[in-house]
């Protein structure tokens, strides 16, 4: 059984980018919950990280208002 047809998602010649979408969002997924299970022993989720990493490359030492953070945060 091919990795996507367990969600019945069959891959042939005329649906070749919905495959290509389903295998980068299964990788995604699997990225993103060895990430979380990193980062779980030091009381962080990926969107915490995230926020702390716009604070230290984008504020820097002046700080960022809450809108400024939004606009660089990478939401999923």
């Amino acid at each position: 059984m091919q990795p996507l047809e367990r969600f019945g998602i069959e891959i042939g010649k005329d649906n070749l980018a919905e495959g290509a979408i389903y295998g980068v969002a299964s990788v995604y997924l699997t990225i993103e919950k060895q990430i979380s299970d990193y980062l779980r022993p030091f009381d962080m989720s990926p969107a915490k990280f995230n926020a702390l990493m716009v604070l230290q490359h984008k504020g820097q030492k002046k700080g960022l208002s809450q809108v400024d953070i939004g606009r660089h945060l990478i939401v999923t």
